[in-house]
C-alpha cells in the first residue's frame, strides 16, 4: 500500500493498508486498513478499520467495522460490532 509505515516488531499478515501507520507488537491479520494509527500492542483479526485512531493494547476481532472513530487504550470491538463515532482525524 501507500504511505505506510510498519514497525519491525509487528505481525501484518494478509492485510491490505493504505496510509497507516502500525507501532509495536501489533498482531493484524485478515483485515483491511485505511488512514489508521494503530498503537502499540494492538490485534486486529478479520476486521475493517478506517479513518481511525487505536490507542495502546485495543483488540477488534472478526467482522468488526471501525470507521471515523478514536479507541482508548486497551477498549475492544466485538465480532460483528460497527462503530462509528464521526470523529474527524
Amino acid at each position: 500500500g501507500h504511505h505506510v509505515f510498519i514497525s519491525p516488531d509487528a505481525s501484518v499478515t494478509d492485510t491490505a493498508l493504505e496510509r497507516s501507520v502500525i507501532l509495536e507488537d501489533c498482531e493484524i491479520s485478515d483485515s483491511d486498513l485505511e488512514h489508521v494509527l494503530v498503537m502499540r500492542g494492538c490485534r486486529i483479526m478479520g476486521a475493517v478499520v478506517r479513518d481511525s485512531s487505536l490507542g495502546e493494547g485495543c483488540e477488534v476481532m472478526e467482522g468488526a467495522v471501525v470507521e471515523n472513530s478514536i479507541l482508548g487504550d486497551g477498549e475492544k470491538v466485538s465480532p460483528g460490532e460497527v462503530r462509528n463515532d464521526g470523529a474527524r482525524l
